[in-house]
């Protein structure tokens, strides 16, 4: 047990861990996808990929986090720099796996809306994160792995009614509660 780390209250872990991880972690799928690599770890081999990730870790989650949780700045270093390490050797997690169900991912409070709107709460501009939305857009309307994709099938259902992404970003459904930002 000497790599425990006990905490008293593990809610701030769990808040960093969500938010520079599993947003960061779909977005870098769904560009991967777009690219037209098959797992994270050729994705985060793409210079265009690795931008992105910083772009989205240096200026846009860790100051958020920070100024969130300010006791916990060593710790998101800590976590952030594992993350980056696992997805550069991740060559057998696909883009797949990770790119789907984009539609509970976009929900108001969960990994890319709600990591956003974190960011914009403390004056920051989130551009990596706006991408990563309409990355997790195009992959649910154009992607050929997406086809068989339930929550892509809502979205592409939402979005064909009037070719209008606010139809996407406002879908709400038996299957789904999302209400936009």
């Amino acid at each position: 047990l000497r790599q425990v780390d006990t905490v008293p209250d593990i809610t701030e872990v769990q808040a960093l861990k969500n938010r520079l991880w599993n947003g960061p972690h779909a977005i870098i799928a769904w560009y991967g996808a777009l690219l037209g690599h098959v797992t994270i770890g050729h994705a985060m081999g793409d210079p265009r990929v690795v931008a992105l990730f910083e772009q989205l870790a240096t200026h846009e989650l860790l100051p958020a986090l920070t100024a969130t949780y300010p006791g916990q700045k060593e710790r998101a270093l800590e976590l952030l720099h594992g993350f980056r390490q696992r997805c550069a050797q991740a060559f057998k997690d696909p883009c797949e796996r990770v790119a789907r169900d984009p539609l509970r991912k976009l929900q108001r409070d969960e990994r890319i809306f709600g990591t956003m709107r974190m960011v914009l709460a403390h004056g920051h501009f989130a551009p990596g994160i706006a991408f990563g939305a309409a990355l997790a857009v195009w992959y649910a309307l154009k992607h050929p792995c997406a086809v068989d994709d339930g929550e892509s099938a809502l979205i592409r259902e939402a979005y064909a009614v009037r070719n209008s992404l606010c139809d996407v970003l406002t879908l709400q459904s038996t299957e789904m509660s999302y209400q936009g930002l």
